[in-house]
């Protein structure tokens, strides 16, 4: 799981700088552990501290790339993924005015 957090942000820091527009990323067991989420402290039950990863999605969307992270959790409500968001979502909120230039999405749907 180390080795794909490493390569997950080397790939974001590079396509800062490359001109890209969208970028998608894979939520669970990739840019966090399976059912968990971005937490900026890590204090919430079953979070870990995502605070590096929630800076570099922030460069990329003040640089205005799009951003979409891709889940396998299915639901037609935004409640889950809110909730593994949450430590991105509140960020953006924080900054107010601050509003990133690019797109932020959450794409999930479970095919079983």
């Amino acid at each position: 799981r180390e080795v794909r957090n490493i390569v997950n942000l080397a790939q974001i820091y590079a396509s800062a700088t490359a001109g890209v527009k969208l970028i998608t990323l894979d939520g669970d067991g990739t840019l966090y552990p399976d059912r968990h989420g971005l937490a900026e402290d890590g204090a919430e039950d079953g979070e870990y501290n995502a605070r590096g990863l929630i800076d570099a999605l922030e460069q990329l969307l003040q640089a205005g790339v799009s951003v979409a992270l891709v889940t396998a959790v299915g639901d037609p409500s935004p409640e889950p993924f809110e909730k593994r968001l949450m430590g991105l979502l509140k960020r953006l909120q924080e900054k107010g005015a601050a509003r990133p230039v690019g797109q932020l999405y959450a794409v999930g749907g479970q095919c079983n």
